[in-house]
């Protein structure tokens, strides 16, 4: 999967976690973001990895495609599901991300937990059952 220029761009999948009942399930995030990243593929692989790379700073630019779950925002624009989002992003926005990154927003700050390659669907990041573990016991979630 490649963008049509030499940099990669990520799905984002966010789960927005509202109240202390909040139990993740991995099929129900709320919304979904397509963002352009500012370095190569394997820069971005490199990094998650821990390998050094030459880059300074590592951007995911702003959303060529996104969508919501809760279609009662009124976002007609937005595909009706997540799949047909990826393939709308690939023919109307020629781009095909490479990562997916699972995010939880949560006191208006997001979390990175984990990051999938999705050429080879090996997980590069995983601190999922970590940082739910420790927000648990802290009593945050």
């Amino acid at each position: 999967m490649k963008t049509n220029s030499r940099n990669t761009a990520i799905v984002e999948k966010i789960w927005k976690i509202d109240s202390k009942d909040f139990m993740f399930d991995p099929d129900k995030f709320n919304y979904v973001l397509v963002r352009p990243c500012n370095v190569t593929y394997q820069t971005y692989k490199n990094f998650l990895l821990g390998k050094k790379t030459k880059c300074k700073m590592i951007v995911h630019e702003g959303a060529v495609m996104s969508w919501h779950r809760d279609k009662s925002l009124g976002w007609t624009h937005e595909p009706e599901t997540f799949e047909e989002m990826l393939i709308k992003a690939e023919l109307d926005c020629n781009v095909m991300p490479e990562f997916e990154n699972w995010m939880f927003d949560f006191n208006w700050k997001t979390y990175t937990v984990r990051t999938i390659d999705m050429r080879t669907h090996k997980v590069l990041y995983d601190h999922l059952d970590k940082w739910l573990s420790e927000n648990r016991h802290r009593g945050l979630i």
